[in-house]
């Protein structure tokens, strides 16, 4: 680094002494145990039940006579010399004959031996691959997260209904009716599972199956909520998979933040701390009053994230990947936890000093800010503001760049930067797609809008289609770019996808008048539509079902367009 690069680099910028302020954070105000080890010791253990293992052992062998050919040679040699000599020629033309049978026989034994094996072969190779793609296709889990994506998408589920006496209840999606309305609130289910509220103010939740019995039941805490992203549900005080195994020990209390963290309360330990949503303890102190922590939470698919914590007007900062006390802050005024790894504080005239955490350590503090943001994240290049000037630093060169990247990720999609295998381009007022240097949709359309990663990666896995939607000309374009080629297109309309459903909702419109005409829903499985034109109507859609409503009439119909219930408000 040359000098002009170091003295700019250093102006309004002062890297920390993480390990002295560490040492004395240890040293002055914590004696703890190892909490972890204490905690295995205890008996919870924790079971990463997802893993799946597969062995595929095939035995393939056979023995073919190497011999035959010499074997026969000799016996009809033998029958010619016996038959000179005049003596029992009838007895020698018959053992030969049995010979050359018996010969016959060995020979096609092993030739047909040698067929079967390389059938045999074939065959365990066929199953081989047929094995990894049913694994890829139907039960490993898509997406950046740990979705049950089967358990979100599924159009055979039941279907919440909501009668006239503000009650909740399920129906099939033929319209038979599972569980009669009767609870105040009540969640989608969820595999087999969904979760329901008693009455109101009474702080009374279950946990019911298909067939609408209580499976687990909690009075206080949370109401019961599904976690998409982790396959995991939130009950009371405590959290469980998608198969009702506790997966949070019995004795803390924990209370859920986000990107698969909880913060916990050990009240018989006096200890709190976040655990994450495998129910392995991140990080652990003492005490359970006033504790209180903030997650800085991420625009990435990262596997790191940094918290706030603060204990007995102690702050400090904690990393999730390296479970360790990264920094300690001392100043006067309230530290914030931002996005992206980014804390700051606030100065009197409104400016900001941040100060940028990344791989176990701050990286970066910046003072008198205006603007501060990631830049280009793989790279590590940070852009900042001051005092109407742009800068750009290298976070894992230690160095001020000259000029920044090409694209500003802050300024544009972050589409394809993380989950999706591809992202969007743009060429002058058009966008397209691209994976890399391959463009997989031409860039002529204004926009490129993209299904959330859950859903595109259910209807990938369900269909092979890879579904984008595309404007262009006042219409829009639902296009699969696994076979390029342009599914339907719907013109003067407006969408709106859900994260949670295959249907897709397009509001048609007429001319320059601002209330839609009508709508269309759309299925994303099996392409299929379905026009509803009428006055004053609206359209709402929910995980395996929409509801149509019109003039006091709330109308439920499945996802293959069928009614299948019908209730007067």
């Amino acid at each position: 680094m040359n000098n002009d690069q170091n003295k700019n680099f250093n102006n309004n910028v002062t890297p920390s002494n993480l390990n002295n302020n560490q040492n004395n954070y240890n040293q002055n105000n914590y004696n703890q145990n190892n909490y972890n080890q204490n905690y295995q010791n205890n008996g919870y253990v924790s079971n990463n039940y997802r893993n799946l293992a597969k062995n595929n052992n095939g035995y393939i062998g056979g023995n073919v006579p190497n011999n035959l050919n010499n074997n026969l040679n000799k016996s009809v040699t033998y029958n010619s010399t016996n038959n000179q000599q005049g003596n029992n020629v009838g007895s020698y033309t018959s053992n030969v004959n049995r010979i050359i049978k018996s010969l016959d026989n060995n020979v096609d034994t092993g030739m047909s031996k040698k067929r079967a094996d390389k059938i045999f072969f074939f065959f365990l190779v066929f199953i081989i691959l047929a094995s990894i793609l049913i694994y890829f296709v139907f039960f490993r889990k898509d997406g950046s997260t740990y979705a049950d994506l089967d358990s979100v998408f599924d159009t055979n589920k039941p279907v919440l209904i909501f009668d006239k006496n503000n009650k909740f209840g399920y129906v099939d999606k033929n319209g038979k009716v599972i569980v009669e309305p009767s609870y105040y609130n009540a969640t989608q289910f969820y595999g087999d599972y969904a979760g329901v509220v008693f009455e109101e103010d009474k702080e009374e939740y279950a946990i019911i199956d298909l067939n609408g019995k209580e499976v687990i039941l909690k009075k206080g805490g949370e109401e019961p909520q599904y976690i998409i992203d982790y396959d995991i549900w939130v009950i009371g005080d405590a959290f469980y998979d998608g198969n009702m195994k506790r997966i949070s020990p019995d004795n803390i209390a924990v209370t859920y933040d986000d990107n698969g963290y909880f913060t916990f309360k050990d009240s018989s330990n006096k200890q709190s701390g976040i655990i994450d949503y495998k129910g392995e303890i991140i990080y652990t102190i003492f005490g359970t009053e006033g504790v209180e922590l903030e997650m800085s939470h991420s625009d990435y698919d990262v596997d790191e994230y940094f918290v706030k914590v603060t204990n007995n007007e102690s702050v400090f900062v904690v990393s999730t990947k390296t479970d360790d006390l990264v920094y300690t802050y001392s100043g006067q005024s309230e530290l914030h936890a931002g996005k992206n790894n980014f804390f700051y504080t606030y100065q009197d005239n409104g400016k900001k000093d941040f100060l940028y955490f990344y791989n176990g350590a701050l990286r970066i503090e910046v003072y008198s800010v205006d603007e501060m943001h990631i830049a280009d994240y793989k790279n590590q290049i940070i852009f900042a503001k001051l005092y109407n000037q742009e800068r750009y630093y290298d976070i894992l060169n230690e160095t001020e760049l000259q000029q920044g990247p090409e694209k500003n990720e802050y300024y544009s999609s972050l589409y394809g930067t993380n989950d999706y295998d591809f992202e969007v381009f743009d060429c002058g007022d058009s966008k397209g797609l691209v994976d890399g240097d391959k463009i997989l949709v031409s860039c002529d359309y204004s926009t490129v809008n993209l299904l959330d990663i859950n859903l595109f990666s259910y209807v990938k896995k369900k269909t092979l289609k890879q579904i984008v939607l595309l404007e262009k000309n006042s219409s829009i374009i639902v296009y699969d770019m696994a076979k390029k080629k342009e599914l339907k297109t719907f013109k003067n309309v407006e969408f709106k996808t859900y994260d949670n459903s295959v249907l897709v909702r397009f509001a048609k419109y007429d001319g320059d008048d601002p209330l839609p005409s009508g709508y269309i829903v759309y299925n994303l499985l099996t392409d299929q539509y379905v026009e509803i034109n009428a006055e004053e109507l609206s359209v709402d859609i929910y995980p395996s079902y929409y509801i149509v409503s019109n003039r006091g009439i709330r109308s439920y119909y499945n996802a293959d367009f069928e009614k299948i219930y019908e209730v007067s408000r």
